[in-house]
């Protein structure tokens, strides 16, 4: 995570001259735990980095370094600004005020450690993972699905499950002697040991298709209150690392008239003065994605924004032209992702209309 860590510390300003910190912030994180099918975002944010220098650097983390705490100053000069890569004429304007962070990968504070490089994000690992997060043991599984996926009958709970078990697994398990957790348990760790959460998910979690699976996942964990969002969303947020800063004076993101231009000052470039930002690196969907909050230097010519349009039928985006008559809000949040595939900068208004700025391919 070293080089995520890096990567948002520059956002901030592009410094000229002063001591190299570069290796207090790789102590920060020791180690580069990115996946191996994310070479392109990991490219860009090394290319982005560029000489980085900062000066009074202190940070501070808990036992379990699931949250940091920063402080620095960028050291920086009149005139000079920061170009991000592949996105042409998006400048970050420095300045030298202390800036605030706080690191979190809110995983670690669950688990004692978490490495990102083995994990699959199949439906299986994410029902495994939800139970080692909330430390459940097998016997409450097993209770957990006696109550959830049996009924009262001719046959007993425990029998019911028996006999499931051996349907999917083409076995002839006994019953256990007596109906309690403990007996069920018993049997199935001798036949699968350590294996039981992996033989329930087989048997009642994996449905026809994706969305029965999904669905009998999450009503086995809601009882527990901790996965009231989908199951495997929840986790992601766990899972992604993100950090937060704000700098005491805000820096201005300049942007190219390509980007954007301003009503009545077609020649004039916009500037976007970054109140706050929050920037998450998604595993899962293998890309780096940035929030800039804050306000732009004056408003939007309206005959050239794109608007982005969203088919909840096709669950497909397109882009129309908004009427030059047409007086949208201003713009108070840009997002930025960097994906496998390209970069994307997109413009949102107070009344949530979402306008596309860059999108545009990026290869290392």
């Amino acid at each position: 995570m070293k080089n995520l860590v890096l990567f948002f510390f520059v956002l901030t300003s592009f410094t000229a001259v002063a001591q190299n910190r570069l290796v207090d912030l790789y102590n920060l994180n020791p180690g580069d735990h990115y996946p191996a099918n994310m070479p392109h975002v990991k490219q860009w944010i090394n290319t982005t980095l560029a000489p980085v220098f900062i000066r009074n650097l202190q940070f501070s983390d808990n036992q379990r370094s699931s949250s940091k705490f920063i402080m620095f100053n960028p050291v920086s000069r009149p005139g000079t600004g920061w170009m991000f890569a592949g996105m042409d004429g998006v400048k970050l304007s420095p300045n030298s005020s202390s800036v605030h962070g706080q690191y979190d990968q809110e995983i670690l504070s669950y688990l004692r450690a978490f490495d990102i490089t083995t994990f699959d994000y199949q439906h299986r690992s994410y029902f495994l993972l939800a139970k080692n997060i909330l430390r459940i043991n097998d016997d409450q599984l097993l209770a957990n699905t006696l109550n959830f996926f049996t009924e009262s009958g001719q046959k007993s709970r425990y029998q019911q499950l028996i006999d499931r078990v051996n349907k999917f697994k083409k076995l002839k398990l006994p019953y256990p002697a007596t109906d309690n957790v403990h007996a069920l348990a018993d049997i199935l760790e001798k036949q699968f040991p350590g294996k039981i959460a992996d033989v329930l998910f087989d048997c009642y979690i994996a449905g026809k298709n994706n969305d029965e699976t999904l669905r009998n996942m999450q009503s086995f964990y809601q009882i527990t209150g901790f996965y009231q969002q989908p199951v495997e969303s929840r986790i992601d947020e766990l899972i992604n690392p993100k950090i937060q800063f704000k700098q005491d004076k805000p820096p201005i993101l300049q942007l190219p008239l390509t980007a954007l231009k301003l009503s009545g000052k077609p020649d004039s470039l916009a500037r976007f003065s970054i109140e706050t930002f929050t920037a998450v690196l998604n595993y899962h969907k293998q890309q780096l994605e940035v929030i800039f909050k804050g306000k732009m230097s004056g408003d939007a010519d309206p005959g050239t924004l794109k608007v982005i349009n969203y088919d909840y039928k096709t669950g497909k985006t397109t882009l129309s032209k908004l009427p030059p008559s047409a007086q949208p809000q201003a713009i108070t949040e840009l997002r930025l992702t960097v994906s496998e595939n390209g970069i994307t900068l997109i413009g949102v208004s107070a009344d949530y209309g979402r306008y596309m700025m860059i999108d545009q391919v990026w290869k290392p």
